[in-house]
């Protein structure tokens, strides 16, 4: 008979308990594959005879996923430090136990739209755009130790998060240009025909895990997050000015006691939002049945534009709150193709 594990909602080292919490996860006999269900509906119409549209809702939900549970961790007490950890350890001559067991979540629900053109006045695109929601326990190491126990072991469902990209929007488009098209044969074929393609994409900022940088409650278990005193704001101006302070750093402080953990939530923090276009000049040479040129032209990032990576998240560093990198530069490449 399978029984779900208790699931403790408690913040508070003091109230971990050795063996029993440990011997309750070890005696479940069950371990159960994980699954997905997995659901769509999307009404389409043809909004008008170049062009046709739909909207969708796109939901998924993920059970029984591995989740690694903490099986060895250090008693609290008074005089709890880092030095001690493996003597308050209830297993002697073992460092960390992690019990991988299969009760971890995910869900993801979406809203889909699409509109095609299809040969209108020499245009063809495609526009997407996803309104998403993604929750899961466990595809973001929360620990920062490569092994992905939750933060808070106290608290098994404390790791539910957003995750992913909450707006994605997409645009592909081909447009063939009507220069020279009532030109003679020769003129029409060497000069004529260019074709201009391209892609633009905009996606909001990725969900950020703030964390202390250390193991503040000394119980092995790195990744501790501090606590949210008071709701997070964002620096607005120019990307210089979010550059040098993304997010009010007063939003977060340690934890008063190091026997509790810190309120904040996982993956608390939006970073900065990302957007880039492609452009392409195409042209095709038509010399024999079976013998044609190709040139092409290609500007990546054509608008020059650098997009803010995310910022540290990290307390005890320096930099905490600030956006040392960014990515995007234009990239320019020419090129012919002879197909015989």
């Amino acid at each position: 008979m399978f029984k779900q594990p208790p699931t403790p909602f408690t913040t508070n080292v003091a109230n971990y308990t050795y063996p029993g919490r440990l011997n309750n996860i070890i005696g479940y006999d069950s371990f159960r594959t994980p699954y997905s269900i997995q659901w769509n509906a999307t009404f389409e119409k043809e909004i008008a005879r170049f062009m046709t549209a739909s909207i969708g809702n796109v939901g998924n939900r993920g059970f029984n996923n591995l989740q690694i549970l903490p099986g060895n961790l250090p008693l609290p007490s008074p005089s709890a430090t880092l030095n001690n950890i493996e003597a308050r350890r209830p297993l002697a001559n073992y460092s960390n136990v992690g019990i991988i067991y299969p009760r971890a979540r995910t869900w993801y629900d979406s809203l889909q739209m699409t509109a095609d053109i299809r040969s209108a006045h020499g245009v063809t695109a495609r526009f997407t755009y996803v309104y998403a929601g993604f929750y899961d326990y466990w595809n973001e190491d929360p620990t920062g130790n490569s092994n992905i126990q939750t933060a808070n072991p106290l608290n098994w469902n404390g790791e539910r998060a957003p995750d992913g990209n909450r707006h994605t929007f997409r645009a592909f488009y081909l447009y063939d240009l009507p220069l020279l098209t009532g030109a003679n044969g020769l003129v029409r074929s060497v000069a004529g025909g260019w074709q201009i393609a391209g892609s633009t994409y905009i996606t909001s900022g990725d969900y950020l895990n703030v964390t202390l940088g250390s193991d503040y409650n000394f119980d092995s278990v790195a990744g501790d997050r501090p606590d949210l005193v008071k709701p997070i704001t964002y620096t607005s101006g120019s990307r210089d000015i979010k550059s040098a302070q993304y997010f009010d750093k007063t939003s977060f402080s340690s934890p008063a006691s190091r026997t509790v953990f810190g309120t904040l939530p996982r993956n608390a923090v939006v970073g900065p939002a990302t957007w880039n276009s492609n452009l392409s000049l195409l042209k095709k040479i038509q010399i024999r049945e079976r013998m044609y040129m190709l040139l092409r032209g290609e500007a990546y990032d054509f608008l020059n534009h650098n997009n803010l990576n995310n910022p540290n998240t990290t307390m005890s560093s320096s930099d905490f709150g600030k956006i040392l990198s960014r990515s995007g530069n234009r990239v320019i490449q020419v090129g012919a193709r002879f197909v015989f």
